[in-house]
This record gives C-alpha cells, sequence and structure tokens, in this order.
C-alpha cells in the first residue's frame, strides 16, 4: 500500500542543499516513514522501504536523503539526515533504514557555538575543571537550556527548557483526539538548592618601603656603625634589607689626636710639709687643625688623683688637705652617624573566601513519596583565582584583598546564583502531558518550541509547556498521517523582581562618584527571576593594603638612649672617682643612682658606656603571615518560577 500524504524521498550528499525541484523524486518506494526528536538529541528518521536488493551501504552510494511532502506546487521539506546503520530484515520484502539528522562536522560547529555562549553571568572558567575547558558541554551547566539542532537546516542553538524561543503553538480541544490526552508527574520539584562556594588565591605583592634617612648623636657611635642592618639582611616576617648606609658624619673614626702635658709650680706657696705646691697634667685631645667651628666633636673631664696631708691635726674635726695633686684629663669624642634604610617584601599570603547562599523557589504542592529530596546541596572550589585562567587573570590585581566584592567577583557569585537556578528549573518542570494531533501541526513543531493545550479535564482547563518532545509519521498499513507531542509544565507561581540602587554610606546619594559605597544594592539577573545583594567588602585579615606604606607596617619605631644620658651617666661616674679619693660625702643619691654609682667606680669612660649605647629599636608587622579566611554570607531572593499549569485550579 502506498502512503496516502504526496511525499518525496531522495538520496542526497553531504550538505546538499534541498531543492524543491531537484528533490522532489522517489529514490526509494516508501512505505512507512516517522521522524522523532528529543530536547537536546538529534532528530530521527525511521523509514520502512521496499527491499532493493544492493548494498546501501556500498562506499559509491549516497548515505544522506531528503524527506519531503508536496501540497499542491509547495514542496516542504521535512527532514535532512544520515544513514546510520544496517538496514534490517534484509532478507524480507521491505527494509527498516535509521537517518540521523547530526550534521557532518557537528564537533567543531559545537565548538564554536559554545565560544559564545562563554558569557556573564553563564559561564565562568573559575569553577570548571581545567581539563574541562575545552568541553563545549560546560556552557550549559548554569543555563537551564539544552542544545537543539534543527532537523532540516541542522542549524545549531540552545534552547530554553521552559520558554521556548521560537513561538508558542495553540492546540484546541477540538483538534486532539480525546483519549491520547495523558498526565503524569515526573521527579518531585527542589525547594532550594544550597551553594557553598571557596575561591583560593596567593595574596602577592612586591615592593619596597623607604624609612628614612636619621641622624643620631652618641658618644658609642662605632656600635651603630657596625650594627646597622646591610644589604641583603633578612629581617624576618618577609623583609629584607634592599639598601643601607651608616656614615660617620664627623668623621670620628679617623680623627687625628694630639698629646699634651702641663706643670705648675707655686714657688711662694707650700704644703703643709714644707714642699712646693705643683701640679702635673698630661692628656691627650682631638687636633685644633681637624675641628670644624660648627662641630662639637666632645666632653672633657678631669679625672684627679690626690696624695693626703693633714694642714690642722688638732682641729677638731681635724682639717684633711691635698698634700699633692695630679690627674689625667677625659675627653670623649661624640659621634654624628647618619643612617639610611630600605627595606622590600615580598608577600605571599594564602587566602580563601567563602560564598553562602541558599536559593529558594515557591513552587505548587505536589503529592510526593516520604524523603523526597526537596534540598539539594552544592559544594565547589574554584582554581586559583590569582594565576592566569584562559585569557585572564580573575582577581586582576593579585594583590587584592578581596575578591567576591569585586566586579569580577560579582560575576563569580552570579554564575553560582544561575547554577543554582538551573537546577531548580529543570526541576520545577514536573507535569509532563502528552497528546496527539494532525500531521500538518506535527511538522510545524520543534523542541524550540511551546504548546498549549485547551482541555476542559485540565486544572484550570489548560496547560503551557516547553516541547520535549514530538513525533510525526506516515504509515502505509494505515493510511494515517498523524502526530504527537510530550510538554514539560512547571508549577510556580510566577511574578518577577525588582532592583534597587542600595543606600550610600559616605554622604548623601550624588555627593560623590568616584569613592560612594552602597549597602543592600540589589542587581537583578537577565532572566528577571532572581536578584541579589551585593556583598560589601569586610575583609579579614591584618589590615594590610597593598602597596604598603610605612604607616601601615611599622609597629615601634624608637631611639633609645641620648648623648645627654651617656654624658650624666659619665659624670656620675667621674665624680664618684673624685669624691671617693678626698674623703668628701657625695650629693644626696636615690637608691638606684647609689646602686648606679657603685658600679661606676674605678671604670674608664669606655668602661661606664658599656651596656649605655644609643640604640635603633624598628619592629614591623609580618608580610607573610596567613592564611586568611573569609566567608560572605549572600541574600538572594526567591527564584520566580512560571505558572504553566495551575495545580490549585479547579478542572
Amino acid at each position: 500500500m502506498s502512503l496516502s500524504i504526496d511525499h518525496f524521498f531522495a538520496w542526497a550528499d553531504a550538505n546538499e542543499p534541498f531543492d524543491p525541484l531537484v528533490h522532489r523524486r522517489k529514490d526509494e518506494d516508501v512505505f512507512k516513514a516517522d521522524v522523532e526528536q528529543s530536547e537536546g538529541d538529534f532528530a530521527t528518521l525511521t523509514v520502512v522501504v521496499k527491499n532493493p536488493r544492493i548494498g546501501l551501504l556500498a562506499p559509491a552510494r549516497r548515505v544522506w536523503a531528503w524527506l519531503s511532502i508536496a501540497d499542491g506546487e509547495t514542496v516542504t521539506p521535512l527532514f535532512y539526515g544520515r544513514l546510520v546503520g544496517l538496514p534490517t530484515d534484509i532478507n524480507t520484502e521491505y527494509v527498516t533504514m535509521l537517518f540521523n539528522a547530526r550534521p557532518e562536522d557537528f564537533s567543531s560547529i559545537k565548538s564554536l557555538f559554545a565560544e559564545t555562549l562563554k558569557v556573564r553571568p553563564h559561564y565562568d572558567p573559575i569553577w570548571i575543571d581545567p581539563s574541562s575547558l575545552d568541553d563545549p558541554d560546560t556552557v550549559l551547566e548554569a543555563r537551564s537550556a539544552l542544545w537543539s539542532i534543527n532537523r532540516v537546516t541542522h542549524e545549531l542553538g540552545i534552547s530554553d527548557i521552559l520558554v521556548g524561543e521560537d513561538g508558542n503553538e495553540d492546540f484546541l480541544e477540538s483538534e486532539v483526539p480525546f483519549d491520547s490526552v495523558s498526565i503524569s508527574l515526573g521527579q518531585a520539584p527542589l525547594r532550594s538548592v544550597t551553594i557553598d562556594a571557596v575561591v583560593n588565591w596567593t595574596q602577592s605583592h612586591v615592593g619596597e618601603i623607604d624609612m628614612g634617612d636619621k641622624v643620631f648623636e652618641s658618644l658609642t657611635g662605632q656600635s651603630l656603625l657596625n650594627d646597622w642592618p646591610k644589604t641583603g639582611t633578612s629581617l624576618g616576617g618577609g623583609w629584607v634589607v634592599a639598601r643601607a648606609a651608616a656614615t660617620d658624619l664627623n668623621n670620628v673614626a679617623n680623627a687625628k689626636t694630639i698629646s699634651a702635658s702641663h706643670t705648675w709650680q707655686n714657688q711662694e706657696k707650700t704644703h703643709n710639709h714644707g714642699d712646693t705646691m705643683s701640679r702635673s697634667l698630661s692628656y691627650t685631645v682631638i687636633d685644633p687643625a681637624e675641628v670644624s667651628s660648627s662641630v662639637f666633636l666632645g666632653t672633657q673631664w678631669n679625672l684627679t688623683k690626690y696624695q693626703t696631708g693633714i694642714l690642722d691635726k688638732d682641729g677638731d674635726p681635724p682639717i684633711n688637705r691635698p698634700a699633692e695633686t695630679s690627674g689625667d684629663r677625659i675627653y670623649v669624642l661624640k659621634w654624628a652617624v647618619g643612617t639610611s634604610l630600605v627595606l622590600t617584601y615580598d608577600a605571599k599570603r594564602p587566602r580563601q573566601e567563602r560564598a553562602r547562599f541558599t536559593l529558594a523557589t515557591d513552587v505548587q504542592p505536589i503529592v510526593t513519596l516520604p524523603g523526597d529530596a526537596e534540598n539539594e546541596i552544592i559544594k565547589i572550589s574554584s582554581v586559583d583565582v590569582g594565576l592566569p585562567l584562559v585569557d585572564e587573570v580573575p582577581l586582576v590585581d593579585p594583590a587584592r584583598r578581596s575578591y567576591f566584592p569585586t566586579d569580577r567577583g560579582l560575576w563569580s557569585l552570579e554564575y553560582l546564583i544561575v547554577l543554582a537556578r538551573a537546577r531548580l528549573l529543570s526541576r520545577s518542570r514536573t507535569v509532563e502531558i502528552t497528546f496527539s494531533c494532525p500531521f500538518m501541526r506535527a511538522i510545524n513543531l520543534s523542541c524550540r518550541k511551546n504548546a498549549r493545550l485547551f482541555d476542559h479535564r485540565l486544572p484550570g482547563h489548560q496547560a503551557l509547556g516547553k516541547i520535549i518532545s514530538y513525533r510525526f509519521g506516515i504509515d502505509g498499513t494505515s493510511g494515517l498521517a498523524i502526530g504527537s507531542v510530550t510538554i514539560g509544565c512547571a508549577i510556580g507561581y510566577a511574578g518577577s523582581v525588582a532592583s534597587s540602587d542600595g543606600d550610600p554610606i559616605y554622604v548623601a546619594d550624588g555627593y560623590v562618584d568616584d569613592y560612594q559605597v552602597y549597602t543592600n544594592k540589589v542587581v537583578v539577573l537577565p532572566a528577571s527571576d532572581v536578584a541579589y545583594t551585593v556583598p560589601v567588602d569586610s575583609p579579614n585579615d591584618d589590615g594590610l593594603t597593598f602597596p604598603l606604606s610605612k604607616r601601615q607596617i611599622v609597629v615601634r619605631e624608637e631611639v633609645h638612649g641620648s648623648v645627654e644620658d651617656q654624658e650624666n651617666l659619665i659624670d656620675l661616674g667621674i665624680t664618684v672617682h673624685n669624691r671617693s679619693l678626698t674623703g668628701q660625702r657625695l650629693r644626696q643619691l636615690d637608691a638606684n643612682e647609689i646602686a648606679l654609682s657603685a658600679s661606676l667606680r674605678d671604670k674608664t669612660a669606655e668602661e661606664i658606656l658599656k651596656g649605655h649605647e644609643v640604640w635603633y629599636d624598628l619592629e614591623l608587622k609580618p608580610v607573610n603571615s596567613g592564611a586568611f579566611d573569609n566567608a560572605y554570607d549572600i541574600v538572594v531572593s526567591d527564584l520566580k518560577v512560571p505558572k504553566m499549569i495551575d495545580l490549585e485550579a479547579a478542572t
């Protein structure tokens, strides 16, 4: 029996365009033909033809074919595909052949098209395994969409699982056979998706801090010269001396000295035992020719040695007087040490940021079995956002203290939200309805369309759904040509969300532009069914912001001791020495001074100053501390899901 619809079957070459004049022919005697397609997959054509008794897969034969129908003079192509398997029942009168509408260069076409979908917010490579970056299917992980391949043109695209890009087909109750309508409940809908996402990077920065030039005055300048940090010295905490210098500005170390002595006698006066009164003094001082009038080089003290004689032994008490005086003069030089210190740091601080939120949706209740999961938890970690990835460094500046509050970080956050959105929407399509329809209506269907069925038996008397699958066929046995379609209906409550510019922190809105910060700013994502509140930057760390400044890194910077303190200490030591030999009482001292004076007795100036140098004390914050961990609890709106069927309405 021949088919009742005027049809044509023409063998063709690969990528051969349809021509109604060329392909209006019957290369095979087709007894039965069925075209089917499910969303995300290639359309297939199953044909039953009279056995041609030849090798259909012979190398010289064409393996592509066009199926078309005629309506008067108009020829409409229905399918173009490739023979994909050996015909079955090859020993019978009729054989069955299967064709697939897969483009010949599908892999390359898919990869090229996938590149156009790598856009914000639906694609973010930081969340994708590096080994899968070239996998084109990753572009759909955060989209509520599937691949779509036109069964005639082989045009590749994607199609949303709820909203058909190519419009809507309405089916009246009178067009649909009464007994063909069936309704079923699929998997229970998700009520929420919880995201726990972590980004990692190593906060890094290299820089210099100039601690400034300083001049220290001291009687012990040599110790400053010896101990001042040297270039290349590690100070710990990530700090290294980049450049340093300490200079003897008064050139004390190379100062020339002269020695002198002085003797004095008074022939007219004698001591109590009759000898001539005399005094002798020897000393070494800086050569006056070396001393600039503008530079004070030191302080001198006289150190006296006495022999005791008695002037009036019968006095009450007896009066002691020196009988002979000799001594040395102590001359201590004053140093001026000029210093410079430039430090460098190479900070490498491990950081981690966590974004947490739960995206919920309010869908219509259905009868589900106990234990059906209503919440899905997704834990996900990023690659190192401070390293190059594809053609960018996601963090942009590896010295940053935070990631999610940046614009690039908001992109990553939006990806997580649409990832959760895709999971919720895919599970919201709980109701499936299948029904038959006229052949001529079915040939206009695709998985890029929605279909609405009007039927008084349905809740609310109608249902709108995305076409999940469809088929149409012609049967030579029955002479029938008919189609069928299955739609998936979401069971939400519909609605939309609104954006908000937020509240300015610093001053009234509009007063400043460059550094204004807003709280409670709400951003609506492209589908207008979900929104989130932008997180305010709040790093959890030691407060260092790169590039560093001296003010940030100095914990303590102090100079201990002074020339005045050193001079007073020597003066006290000389006083103790001289007065102790004459038997004079020391001036009234407190307990600390008494203990100190005892330790200074009979010591040279060098010995007195040992342990009492002028010194520089610097403490810095470490730059290689960490790891730092921070968490942002993101506020998201409820997801608005379309109401495609009202299960709460009366039938």
